[in-house]
């Protein structure tokens, strides 16, 4: 599984699909990726993924960097 560039080719159900819905209904689909690559991949792509879809506010602290804070859904 590692190694395998295809992993649908050695194994079934191994791709990764992300959704994002508009709303909690599950109806309206915003985004759509699946990822099918070797397993590192996938789930550094799902990780990236995941980031951006993600809501982030920041905090201006007395320090250089702002705070990052990311949306947690509930």
């Amino acid at each position: 599984m590692f190694f395998s560039k295809e992993l649908n080719r050695v194994y079934e159900h191994t791709a990764i699909t992300c959704v994002l819905f508009d709303g909690t209904e599950r109806i309206e689909v915003l985004n759509r990726k699946e990822f099918n690559e070797d397993i590192i991949t996938n789930i550094e792509e799902t990780l990236r993924f995941i980031l951006k879809e993600l809501k982030v506010r920041y905090e201006m602290q007395a320090q250089a960097r702002r705070k990052e804070i990311y949306e947690s859904p509930a």
